[in-house]
């Protein structure tokens, strides 16, 4: 009997161990497909990422500086616009050249950004280019803003500028060069012509500002 308890301990100790390697072996090339796959996506922060989505941006009047920058998912923690966004700069204007950032959406959304005074987020479709309107089209967008005590000390909104970019130009569409926005604001214009049309939204807090969602919409 003793004989056959040890031969039966032996055993099991052969096949534990046989279990162990294989599933060692299974962790090792999951952890190597998972890197693989991190080194492909190239998104936006939307979080909401099915596979990777290579953004080629091409904005006309605009060149990038640098090089090109992946897009991480956010996971629902905030990052920095200037460490998420591709750098670009507009030709023959210096006054936003200080902070321009592409960044591409998803469904036309992008979440949990963080911009510093002065930054401009601009917005792309999810292919790096703009959306095509027709004459008198309108478009929107969504801005909700973070003003939790952690995030913010704005109780009554923060300060930024809105505004589309089409052939080159910005226009905003707020009623002043920079005004209070609360979280849930909706801001619209429609096309004054058929063309491409981006979305922008610049900082004019002294302090971040931390968008918790950003969404365009078309009618």
């Amino acid at each position: 009997m003793k004989g056959l308890f040890k031969g039966r301990v032996l055993g099991v100790f052969l096949i534990a161990a046989l279990i162990l390697s294989s599933t060692a072996g299974l962790g090792v090339a999951v952890a190597a497909a998972q890197s693989a796959a991190d080194k492909e996506i190239v998104t936006n922060s939307s979080g909401d990422v099915n596979g990777a989505l290579e953004v080629v941006y091409d904005i006309p009047g605009m060149v990038l500086v640098g090089e090109m920058v992946p897009q991480y998912p956010a996971n629902d923690q905030y990052q920095l616009l200037r460490s998420v966004g591709q750098k670009a700069e507009i030709l023959d204007d210096d006054l936003l050249n200080s902070g321009i950032y592409l960044l591409a959406t998803i469904n036309g959304n992008i979440k949990y950004i963080s911009t510093a005074n002065g930054e401009v987020l601009f917005l792309t479709n999810d292919n790096g280019s703009g959306w095509d309107l027709e004459a008198s089209q309108p478009m929107g967008i969504t801005i909700d803003i973070d003003l939790s005590a952690e995030y913010s000390d704005k109780e009554k909104g923060e300060l930024m500028q809105v505004g589309y970019y089409h052939n080159g130009t910005f226009t905003r569409v707020c009623d002043a060069e920079a005004v209070k926005v609360m979280s849930g604001a909706e801001f619209s214009f429609s096309a004054p012509e058929a063309g491409e049309y981006f979305w922008y939204i610049v900082n004019y807090c002294a302090s971040m500002q931390n968008l918790a969602s950003v969404t365009v919409t078309l009618d």
